[in-house]
C-alpha cells in the first residue's frame, strides 16, 4: 500500500482503517465513548470500518459510480475487502479507490459535524480532482520551469506595503457540494488599516486552480474599477502565482484566466 502514489493524509487515513483504529462511532463505543454506535450517514447499521467506507448505502453508491466492476465483491472486514480491490486493480486505479476511502470518510465527517451531506457524483468527483491536481503537483516541474522568489514570498505574517500602496489580499474556496467557487478580496492600507472589502460568489464548478486565478483577475477588475494607482496583489496560491510569472503558453481554462491577467 505505501508505494501507492497518492497525498499522504490519504495514505494515513487508509492505514488507520487497515489499523482498526479509525474513530467510527462502533470503534468510539468500544473505548468506552458515550456515542450511539450506529450509522450518522444512513441511520441503519452499526458503523463498523467497512460500513463507513465500503457498505453504508451512500458509501455503496460511490463506489459502485466509480469502480461497477467492484461492486459485487464480498468482504467481512475493510483489510479483505481492499486486498481483493487492490489486487485486481492497475497503479492508477489503485490510487484512485484508496483516494475514494479519503473522500467517502471526508463526507462522512461533513454529515457528523456540519449535518450537510454531500452528493454521490461531487463525492466521487471531489476524489477524482484532487488526486489529478496532486499528481500534477509532483510532476509541476516538467510543467513550469523554476521561477524566481521575490523577497516577500513564503511570509507567514501580512507585511504592510510601502507609503502610499495598497496591498489586496485575495483567496477563493471551492464548493463542490453546490457546484459553486467563492472568491473573497481585502485592501488594505500602508498603515495597515482596511480601505475595503469585496466578496464574490460563481454558480459554476471550478479546480482551485482557477478559482485562485480567477480570485487574482477579478482584485485586479477591483482596484481598476477604484481608480487606486498603487496597488499590491497577495495570493497564497503558488500554483497562480508561478502560472502568471512563468512564459509557458498553457491551453487550459486555467492558463485562459491567467492569461487575462
Amino acid at each position: 500500500m505505501w508505494r501507492i502514489k497518492v497525498p499522504p493524509k490519504v495514505l494515513k487515513l487508509v492505514w488507520r482503517a487497515l489499523s482498526g483504529c479509525l474513530p467510527t462511532n462502533s470503534m468510539l463505543q468500544q473505548k468506552h465513548v458515550p456515542v450511539v454506535a450506529c450509522c450518522p450517514v444512513c441511520d441503519g447499521e452499526s458503523e463498523s470500518i467497512i460500513h463507513a467506507l465500503v457498505l453504508c448505502p451512500v458509501a455503496a453508491q460511490c463506489w459502485h459510480k466509480a469502480f461497477p466492476e467492484q461492486s459485487a465483491m464480498v468482504a467481512t472486514d475493510f483489510f479483505s475487502w481492499l486486498d481483493q480491490a487492490l489486487y485486481k486493480l492497475d497503479a492508477w486505479k489503485r490510487s484512485e479507490a484508496v483516494t475514494l476511502c479519503w473522500a467517502v470518510w471526508k463526507a462522512r465527517n461533513e454529515k457528523v459535524w456540519n449535518q450537510r451531506m454531500a452528493r454521490i457524483d461531487a463525492v466521487v468527483s471531489s476524489a477524482a480532482q484532487y488526486l489529478k491536481q496532486w499528481k500534477e503537483a509532483q510532476g509541476r516541474s516538467s510543467i513550469l520551469p523554476s521561477q524566481p522568489f521575490v523577497a516577500s514570498d513564503g511570509v507567514s505574517l501580512w507585511v504592510k506595503p510601502q507609503e502610499d500602496t495598497i496591498k489586496v489580499s485575495v483567496d477563493a474556496a471551492v464548493f463542490s457540494d453546490f457546484s459553486a467557487f467563492g472568491i473573497g478580496m481585502v485592501a488594505r492600507n500602508s498603515s495597515g488599516h482596511l480601505v475595503q472589502a469585496k466578496a464574490k460568489l460563481f454558480q459554476e464548478m471550478a479546480t482551485p486552480a482557477l478559482a485562485e486565478a480567477m480570485a487574482i483577475k477579478e482584485a485586479l477588475s477591483w482596484t481598476k474599477q477604484e481608480q487606486w494607482e498603487k496597488v499590491v496583489i497577495e495570493s497564497d496560491s503558488l500554483v497562480a502565482i508561478q502560472a502568471i510569472r512563468s512564459q509557458v503558453p498553457m491551453r487550459s481554462l486555467f492558463g485562459q484566466g491567467c492569461g487575462g491577467l
